[in-house]
């Protein structure tokens, strides 16, 4: 979903209904206003449903594509951000865990670091940080860096991490996708990474 141009100050609330259930996916504010944009994963059954203070939207546009899962993996805990150098991807977990992961072509988890809450790309490559230090993977190995911690919540040309309103806690499900070569796509669903195809449907003329 897409929008041109959103209000100051307006409120969001989507919600996913799936198996008579309905849960709250993501409540914020947004800023100043301005363009924005908004992508979420879900299977085939859900739907969703976005509330919104909004009297209207400036040119607002659904997309929906499926995507075809090629390979997987999964973690102890719901992934909370993505970033992509390469063929390699950082995947950072909510139990403060780093991944280093070659998606060259299938995903291979490399290694894995305790203690690690944020990543982010830079002009060098990946970069990722927290309590255990900051690491810079070069070479695709991780190696401990002697660089001050980032002060920013910027993740590269990963997935915008949505932040709620009351604890500013990241909304794990709700990432964006990165494009791979080969017409494949690298998604984060819960504590699981995938890597799919997308599918498109031909229509006949």
């Amino acid at each position: 979903m897409t929008f041109a141009g959103l209000p100051a100050a307006a409120s969001l609330v989507l919600r996913a209904r799936g198996d008579g259930k309905v849960a709250s996916l993501l409540e914020l504010r947004t800023g100043p206003g301005g363009p924005a944009s908004l992508e979420v994963i879900t299977d085939a059954t859900t739907e969703l449903e976005l509330e919104s203070s909004m009297r209207e939207a400036t040119q607002a546009r659904v997309q929906q594509r499926w995507l075809l899962p090629r390979d997987s993996v999964a973690f102890d805990a719901n992934v909370k951000s993505i970033v992509r150098s390469g063929d390699n991807v950082v995947a950072v977990t909510d139990n403060d865990m780093g991944h280093l992961i070659n998606v060259s072509e299938r995903l291979e988890v490399m290694t894995s670091t305790s203690g690690v809450t944020s990543a982010l790309r830079d002009r060098e490559g990946l970069l990722m940080w927290g309590q255990s230090g900051v690491f810079r993977i070069l070479d695709g190995r991780l190696q401990s860096a002697d660089e001050a911690v980032p002060s920013t919540r910027q993740n590269g040309d990963g997935p915008c991490v949505l932040y709620s309103e009351s604890n500013q806690q990241p909304q794990s499900s709700i990432l964006r996708s990165i494009p791979l070569r080969r017409n494949r796509v690298l998604a984060a669903v819960d504590r699981s990474i995938i890597i799919a195809t997308p599918f498109e449907i031909k229509r006949k003329k």
